[in-house]
């Protein structure tokens, strides 16, 4: 991480400026793969091989995003190298010029998860958005982990290498192996089935920060590990395959605006078998590339298929190469539209392999670029627009739309300008307009639409929760926009399960023997083990705030828990582990959430929730020196922490303990394990506030990893 990326985090307010940072491995970005001249039809195996740069060799079940501004995918997740070992919370940035690998070593990272192939990459917020997947079952994780910091979206600003848990409320919960893609008209997310979903049909609006329920009248068969592909000429999506034989065959199209499922019914398909299908569109063509496993038992391999819209027909294609066979969970595939290139991970029994393939050379496009930067703020009844000039270009139109939801809005031309700029007056108060901007040469050809803006503020994201008091809490927040006049906070009642009052938190019970051993020990005033539920928010803020800051002094932390929840936002139901003896948690939960008003009085979406619990610390590193491992972190960024305490977790399967290894919260941001011999741990870090509440546990770092000669060449001495 450069200095200007934490001088960025720092300005964000995510990390202190004494925030430790791994600054020991230089990205290698030397160009080594000429993709312009990537032949149609073939199929190239990029790495492993002889004389590329090392790979990690990652196992299978992970999910990748493009980020085409920074050039690289990123990939999120999945079981490590020995396959079926554990979930982790990896983050990786693939050059596919350079052919390199870089590991990223971030503020944070969302429970690890495998079974997760379908994140999303959001190009008109610059993020990479992850849904949950399994946690916890392939070991080395701690359920409190998964339990109080899981949620339905985390997202990743690559730019600053930055993870935050959204917290959307109420959530869809999307389920492991499910299909997920990014709607470029929409700029939403459509997520559909998956292993025992159970929300049906649904969108994300990054933006606003949002669920929605589609609930068609037909719902998408449940199926899991298929191929999901968005096609931005017709606005609509396509769905096919499965994991087993037992999975729907047929080939499903979804229109987001009428909100329809629709079995296509086309004459030819792969043959029957569940082949864990992936695919992509492909625009400069106009087809959906498929590839997939055919065949039964020893004679299992993979083919390369085509859906053509144009005709409503599948067809095998006839390929210089053919990608190694592999499992139907062991492959993911993303089309990168500015090499006109799909670009295939697919992981064999020893190799985590990189394939490249193209259908056909795109034709020359006689039109302008697409206009970049498209910015808009706003004024009491305008909006200001701002644009990056096109090459070529001799004039700009406007066009702007409303509607109930992103996917409902009909455009209209409203201006035109030779400038990259224009102002649109005589706006009505508190409504959402939409924009997009077009390039027009001067031949009158017009470009493709630009991304499109709204004149609704982006959700505020980094609140700091300080408990000053028993009865005074004071938040605060960077400004998310110049334009921004005020805000309104809301407050939720919470309800949580202890440490002590889980058993399974406390105790582990041995399959075979059924003996039960201790592998967590509570304190006096034990930490929070689940959010078991949670209310419905209120607004507090009787006035709208002028400052990013708000002191709530009608709080009351002694007075204990709520006894119930009526109708709450969220529940998670843990009573079948509950132990009648157990402490419960002394103090009273709240949850806060703030909304920012821009000058036009439009309200943005929420922003993630935050608990009266200090939030997990960020930036933990460690080192070994022998038998012994030093411990770093980044100073809270809330001033009520006091101390913190540190964890390890000793073994990677049942029965493990985790130890507390300090008596007293440790004032200072390092610690020193004297005791930690050789074997692989896990280390994480909780702080600790003057109420003396623990707070949510950090992500983990090792100690001696496993697989750590892989790692060698990714990683410095000081590493997560």
């Amino acid at each position: 991480m450069n200095l200007l990326v934490l001088l960025l985090l720092v300005s964000l307010g995510i990390v202190s400026a004494c925030a430790p940072t791994n600054a020991e491995v230089t990205p290698d970005r030397t160009p080594r793969i000429d993709l312009a001249n990537q032949p149609d039809m073939t199929w190239i195996k990029r790495t492993p091989g002889p004389g590329t740069p090392p790979n990690p060799r990652m196992g299978y079940e992970s999910s990748y995003g493009w980020d085409a501004a920074n050039g690289f995918i990123i990939r999120w997740g999945g079981h490590n190298q020995g396959g079926g070992g554990e979930q982790n919370a990896e983050t990786w940035h693939y050059d596919p010029i350079a052919n390199t690998w870089d590991l990223i070593e971030p503020n944070t990272s969302p429970p690890g998860n495998c079974c997760c192939r379908d994140g999303v990459f959001d190009p008109a917020h610059g993020r990479f958005v992850r849904f949950p997947a399994f946690f916890h079952s392939h070991g080395w994780q701690w359920r409190r982990t998964g339990y109080t910091r899981d949620s339905s979206i985390w997202s990743y600003d690559p730019k600053a290498q930055t993870w935050r848990n959204m917290r959307p409320m109420p959530e869809a919960w999307p389920r492991p192996m499910r299909g997920a893609v990014w709607n470029s008209h929409a700029q939403v997310i459509l997520v559909a089935s998956g292993e025992g979903h159970r929300d049906g049909t649904v969108v994300y609006d990054p933006h606003t920060n949002r669920w929605t329920w589609m609930k068609p009248k037909v719902e998408f068969p449940t199926r899991n590990t298929f191929g999901l592909a968005y096609d931005s000429k017709r606005d609509c999506y396509y769905a096919y395959g499965g994991q087993y034989v037992r999975d729907d065959q047929r080939t499903w199209k979804y229109d987001l605006k009428t909100n329809t499922w629709t079995d296509l019914k086309p004459a030819n398909r792969p043959a029957k078998f569940g082949n864990g299908t992936v695919m992509a569109y492909d625009p400069v063509n106009d087809v959906v590339v498929a590839n997939l496993r055919q065949g039964t038992d020893q004679n299992v391999r993979r083919e390369t298929w085509a859906f053509l819209p144009a005709e409503n027909n599948w067809k095998k294609l006839k390929t210089t190469g053919t990608v190694t066979s592999s499992g139907s969970r062991n492959t993911i595939i993303q089309y990168l539209p500015e090499h006109n290139v799909f670009l295939l991970e697919n992981r064999t029994k020893k190799q985590q392999q990189v394939w490249t393939f193209r259908y056909a050379a795109a034709k020359m496009d006689p039109r302008p670029a697409a206009a970049a930067g498209l910015a808009v703020s706003t004024a009491a009844d305008a909006a200001q627009l701002t644009w990056k000039s096109v090459k070529g270009a001799k004039s700009y139109n406007v066009y702007r739309g409303t509607g109930k939801q992103p996917w409902l809005v009909e455009y209209a031309k409203v201006g035109a300008t030779r400038k990259p700029a224009l102002a649109d007056g005589g706006l009505t108060k508190g409504t959402v307009y939409f924009y997009y901007v077009t390039a027009v040469d001067v031949r009158g050809r017009e470009s493709a639409p630009s991304i499109k803006v709204r004149t609704q503020p982006w959700v505020v994201q980094d609140v700091v929760v300080s408990v000053a008091g028993p009865k005074k809490v004071e938040l605060s927040w960077p400004a998310p926009a110049a334009d921004i006049v005020g805000y309104r906070v809301e407050r939720a009642d919470v309800m949580v399960y202890s440490m002590d009052e889980l058993k399974h938190m406390k105790t582990y019970t041995d399959k075979k023997t059924k003996k039960a051993k201790t592998i967590y020990v509570p304190r006096d005033k034990p930490g929070v083990a689940d959010i078991r539920s949670t209310g419905r928010f209120k607004l507090i803020s009787k006035e709208l705030l002028t400052a990013p800051s708000f002191t709530d002094t009608s709080v009351d932390f002694d007075a204990g828990q709520v006894k119930s929840i009526a109708n709450p936002l969220q529940k998670h139901d843990l009573e079948k582990y509950r132990d009648p003896k157990g402490k419960p948690y002394p103090w009273r939960v709240y949850a806060y959430r703030v909304r920012a008003v821009n000058h036009l009085g439009v309200e943005s979406g929420d922003s993630p929730w935050f608990l009266t619990i200090p939030e997990a610390p960020q930036h933990v590193f460690s080192r070994e020196r022998g038998e012994v491992v030093d411990l770093k972190w980044a100073r809270h960024l809330d001033k009520r922490v006091v101390g913190y305490n540190v964890y390890r977790m000793w073994h990677r399967f049942g029965g493990t303990p985790f130890d507390r290894l300090n008596d007293k919260p440790i004032k200072g941001t390092t610690f020193t394990d004297t005791k930690a011999r050789t074997p692989t741990h896990r280390y994480f870090v909780v702080a600790v506030d003057a109420l003396g509440q623990e707070g949510l546990v950090s992500s983990p770092v090792w100690s001696n990893r496993e697989w750590r000669h892989v790692y060698k060449p990714f990683v410095g001495e000081w590493h997560q």
